[in-house]
């Protein structure tokens, strides 16, 4: 959680032409990257907390209240009655006379005294004090400065007076310091460099996450999907050298994709998932901190601003990925054309990502432990990969081609099995289901789990019978209904709705994989149909094969692997409304065989398709029409900037993004 104080002293926000601009022309690292338009240093004299949020005021200064007078005293009692009448003349002689009446009341009394003052009230309470200012604080800097535009001198700021280092130019000393080792780049020193610093202000609570947020703006030409820079920190004391303050890392912003797109940064500087500062951060520290350009994707990127906030709460790296190294760093600058082909590749823990058009590797992403399925949303922007023995399925961005996610799906309260084997997403690209497998084996209570997107919670689980050992999944284009291929038989889940799936039995056999056709009526698995409307199932004469099976667009042909070298083509046909399956032609190359036919896909057009050989480590593009391979065998090697050549190992599944051609 963000706070901030509630009065607000804050710079505004520099137009762009008054912003560092970080401009990259090349990808050698040596090279004369980062330039500089139209600086200020307005805030670096007296100035530089000018942003900070000050505390909140105080109570008002408490007054005792008079009290309230008292009441008047209540009237006094009225007087005592008059005495009796006096007595009436005696009567005649003779019998006594009757009694006179009484004679009437007398005067009332005077008024008694008059009552005493009432007590007077209790003195008013003490007015509350103020709330305190929370202690959580942002600055806001637009300022930044190379070599040139930060001359050493006296700088007096607010309450810390330091003698200025250089500036623009600290990576240098701090690696001549020797605690950076290897991972000081050739060619810092040079006006390559954005440079700035702040101060940590009163009412900074120690141990508490300071976030630093760059704000871009990227513009210019585009070839590629590679911003890197890496982060130098030195904390700044009166009369000291420069202190290397935290570790060096190496950044890649993740979306930076588009022409005149912001792009936001958030890296948490004393964490060990960011800068990993000291634990000893604390008020009054002045820290600089250098960006030196590492890579770019051909555009410019505008530095609009930096702020630091203070969080209470956990904060994570979010809109770029802390790299462990240059090697790691680098990137190869392409101009992919599509579509793009993702392969999981069990061996190496990697997904290769391979353009079909230029028939050239373009990326390769770590992943989980042995990644099987994949999947991809109908946008294209994510493809998710089930990793079968890391429990988890990993969500990989396709603007980028970096892992942004692990979906844990073995730590999850909610599901039981262990091993997800593959996935599908819905046709909405809100759910994704997952089967699973269950200890190690090839038996076990198979499990279809429903995970929300994009977060990425586990919703529900469905538990199937204890001989689903589920390897394919998918699901109906209306999004109903999900089958899974279980070794044996084929599984059906309701997922209407998705929180709440049912499982309705089993209909026909299945082997490893199946396909669905394209208006959602059948789904294939082996030689088995099943009508979608009933769940009833058809043998429908040729078999197809079960590693990897994929349907043309207008439901006709089904194209299969079975290990072999060769993609196997099967029609289809209706018969008194029933399918029956023919065989056609192997897809096969006799000159230049490769073997273990394994994962296939087909283009949304239907016109190409891809298929995996998991033993020759390479994937073919074929022809649907034609029904032969084109074009060369596409060895899954991969050479990086930094020269090093990697190989895939085991490609299996695939998925071709939807991309049109």
């Amino acid at each position: 959680m963000k706070k901030s104080f509630g009065k607000i002293s804050r710079v505004g926000l520099v137009s762009v032409l008054s912003a560092g601009v970080i401009t990259v022309t090349s990808c050698d690292p040596g090279a004369g990257f980062l330039g500089l338009q139209d600086y200020q240093r307005d805030l670096l004299v007296g100035g530089l907390l000018a942003g900070v949020l000050l505390g909140g005021d105080s109570g008002a200064e408490p007054t005792a209240t008079q009290g309230v007078p008292g009441a008047d005293g209540a009237a006094g009692a009225p007087g005592s009655p008059g005495g009796d009448g006096a007595q009436g003349a005696a009567g005649a002689d003779g019998e006594p006379g009757v009694a006179g009446p009484e004679g009437p009341t007398g005067p009332a009394g005077p008024a008694g005294p008059a009552g005493t003052d009432g007590t007077a009230g209790p003195s008013g309470a003490q007015g509350a004090s103020g709330a305190d200012g929370l202690s959580l604080f942002t600055i806001f800097v637009d300022d930044f400065f190379t070599i040139d535009g930060n001359p050493t001198g006296d700088l007096a700021v607010n309450f810390v007076s330091i003698s200025e280092p250089e500036l623009g130019s600290f990576s240098d000393v701090i690696c001549d310091v020797g605690e950076r080792g290897d991972e000081c780049p050739e060619g810092n020193g040079t006006p390559n460099v954005v440079a700035y610093r702040v101060a940590i202000p009163e009412g900074y609570e120690a141990g508490n996450d300071v976030t630093m947020r760059l704000s871009f703006l990227r513009t210019g030409d585009f070839n590629g999907n590679c911003f890197i820079f890496t982060v130098d920190a030195a904390r700044l004391r009166s009369g000291e050298d420069l202190q290397p303050y935290g570790q060096r890392v190496w950044v890649r912003v993740v979306g930076s994709t588009n022409d005149g797109a912001g792009v936001f940064v958030d890296l948490v500087i004393n964490s060990p998932a960011g800068l990993d500062f000291p634990d000893d951060l604390a008020v009054a520290d002045l820290v600089a901190f250098e960006l030196s350009t590492h890579q770019s994707d051909g555009g410019a990127y505008h530095l609009l601003g930096v702020e630091f906030f203070e969080s209470d709460g956990p904060a994570e790296t979010d809109g770029a990925l802390i790299i462990d190294s240059e090697e790691e760093a680098c990137c190869v600058i392409l101009d992919p054309a599509g579509p793009m082909v993702y392969i999981s590749n069990t061996g190496s823990d990697t997904v290769w990502v391979v353009d079909m058009d230029s028939a050239s590797v373009v990326a390769v992403i770590d992943v989980g432990d042995d990644p099987r399925g994949i999947d991809i949303t109908p946008d294209s922007s994510r493809v998710y990969v089930a990793n079968r023995f890391g429990g988890s399925v990993s969500v990989i961005d396709t603007a980028t081609n970096t892992l942004i996610q692990t979906i844990d799906l073995e730590g999850s309260d909610i599901v039981s099995a262990t091993e997800p084997y593959d996935v599908v997403v819905s046709p909405d690209g809100e759910w994704l289901y997952v089967a699973m497998k269950n200890g190690g084996s090839e038996n076990g209570d198979g499990t279809v789990a429903v995970v929300d997107l994009p977060g990425g919670d586990v919703v529900a689980e469905v538990v199937l019978d204890e001989n689903a050992s589920l390897e394919g999944i998918v699901v109906t284009p209306d999004g109903q209904k999900v089958y899974a291929a279980g070794r044996g038989d084929m599984y059906i889940v309701d997922v209407s709705p998705p929180t709440f799936p049912t499982f309705l039995g089993t209909s026909g056999s299945a082997g490893r994989e199946l396909v669905i056709s394209p208006d959602g009526a059948w789904v294939y698995a082996d030689n088995n149909a099943v009508r979608t409307s009933d769940d009833t199932d058809f043998l429908t004469g040729e078999r197809s094969g079960e590693r990897g099976i994929a349907i043309s667009p207008d439901g006709r042909f089904l194209f299969s692997t079975d290990e072999g070298s060769n993609v196997k083509v099967v029609e289809i046909a209706l018969v008194e409304g029933l399918p029956v399956t023919t065989f056609v032609a192997n897809i096969d190359d006799v000159d230049n065989r490769q073997f273990e036919a394994y994962g296939i896909d087909l283009t949304d057009a239907g016109d190409r398709g891809v298929v995996s050989f998991r033993r020759s480590e390479s994937i073919r593009i074929f022809d649907a029409t034609t029904l032969s391979f084109v074009g060369p065998v596409i060895p899954l090697e991969f050479t990086t900037c930094t020269g090093e050549t990697i190989f895939g190992d085991e490609p299996k599944q695939l998925v071709i993004d939807h991309t049109t051609n």
